[in-house]
């Protein structure tokens, strides 16, 4: 049989069981639990809301607010189109210090970091490869709204094949930032450092990759590559 919970009002007793053999309702010293029917273990509260009003998805703190003043409610609201799998957001153990601020390590998980400082800073990549290097090579994720500033070639050991070459980009535009007609892999020195500002930045993260052609019949050829770049939305 149902039992309306508004029945028991102005009753003395502590603790109530739903069905048979349902959940206890307790009140244990003024504070609502809901516990297994043994009473040992707390129990899930199945609710798409947790609040006063009907809206499904939300959790409203203080509900009963009225409005004005300092009383009003703080809603924590689940996203209500373009969701497409259930996830949990895991809280730090800690609540942090001045100025840190929540980071995902892209599963919910949470911790705090430090912010960047406001003084301009550059991130330098390097890598040393040889003409056995596969290619196209991953050479780094380049962060969202990134420029890279400079990418330099330090031939250390001539290319002895046939028309080597050698460029910097991304799928699809593969000499986006050092086209292969600046580097002379045949000849051993440095090839400056070549300024891409121009390049329009991407609001989204990119694969930068090294392509390389050793040249035909090559079995000589080493080569250093330093690129870096800045972030200016950290600057």
């Amino acid at each position: 049989m149902a039992v309306n919970i508004l029945d028991l009002s102005g009753i003395s007793g502590t603790t109530f069981q739903v069905g048979l053999k349902g959940p206890l309702v307790k009140n244990n010293s003024g504070n609502f639990e809901l516990t297994n029917a043994a009473g040992t273990s707390d129990v899930s509260l199945t609710a798409l809301t947790v609040s006063h009003s009907a809206t499904s998805g939300q959790i409203v703190l203080n509900s009963a607010a009225t409005g004005s003043g300092s009383s009003w409610t703080t809603t924590i609201q689940s996203a209500q189109t373009g969701q497409t799998a259930a996830w949990t957001l895991t809280l730090p153990a800690s609540p942090g210090t001045t100025g840190q601020v929540l980071q995902t390590d892209g599963t919910g998980v949470t911790s705090w970091v430090s912010t960047a400082s406001g003084a301009a800073y550059d991130t330098n990549v390097a890598h040393v490869g040889t003409y056995t290097d596969s290619s196209p090579y991953s050479m780094f994720t380049l962060p969202a709204n990134a420029i890279i500033k400079s990418v330099s070639v330090n031939v250390t050991t001539a290319f002895n094949g046939t028309s080597p070459a050698i460029s910097l980009g991304v799928t699809g535009t593969t000499s986006k930032w050092l086209p292969s007609t600046d580097v002379d892999l045949t000849t051993v020195g440095q090839y400056g450092a070549i300024y891409c500002q121009s390049v329009a930045t991407v609001g989204s993260s990119q694969a930068v990759i090294i392509t390389l052609n050793p040249g035909t019949g090559g079995t000589a050829g080493a080569y250093e590559i330093l690129v870096t770049y800045t972030v200016p939305s950290l600057v």
